[in-house]
């Protein structure tokens, strides 16, 4: 019968490789599944933004028929329509899509509204005229 020595090491090497090993395959899992939500996240907004610019845009077709063309922008680009809104001549669109069920079965959502600008705001009364005209002068260029 042999004796074993406890200070003996060999095979320490084995066991640390696969620990490092499983470590490596967790954080690839982790960052893998946190690129696939950054994915479709972007997807979502996009398609969001799209939606929200073809609804405002068929705005005078009335607002069922631009809200269907939000849903068909949004099918096309793989997605679902959540909601779409109409607040006179805005339009807000919600759209959601599943991400990765790594962590569970989660859903992600986008909202866009497209619309007329709105108005530029009022001077201060306090202001003086040439100061009102200068900065109000000035174009995004200068």
């Amino acid at each position: 019968m042999t004796r074993t020595d406890l200070g003996d090491e060999r095979g320490s090497a084995s066991i640390l490789g696969c620990f490092i090993m499983a470590a490596l395959i967790v954080i690839t899992a982790t960052v893998l599944h946190v690129g696939s939500v950054v994915v479709v996240r972007h997807r979502l907004q996009a398609a969001a933004d799209l939606a929200a610019l073809a609804v405002a845009s068929s705005l005078d077709r009335g607002a069922t028929d631009a809200c269907v063309i939000a849903q068909t922008v949004a099918v096309r680009m793989g997605v679902g329509v959540r909601s779409c809104r109409i607040h006179g001549w805005d339009a807000v669109v919600e759209t959601h899509a599943p991400v990765s069920p790594l962590f569970g079965d989660r859903e992600a959502s986008a909202i866009a509204r497209a619309g007329p600008a709105a108005p530029e705001p009022e001077a201060p009364a306090d202001e003086s005229d040439a100061t009102t005209q200068r900065v109000r002068g000035r174009g995004p260029h200068e």
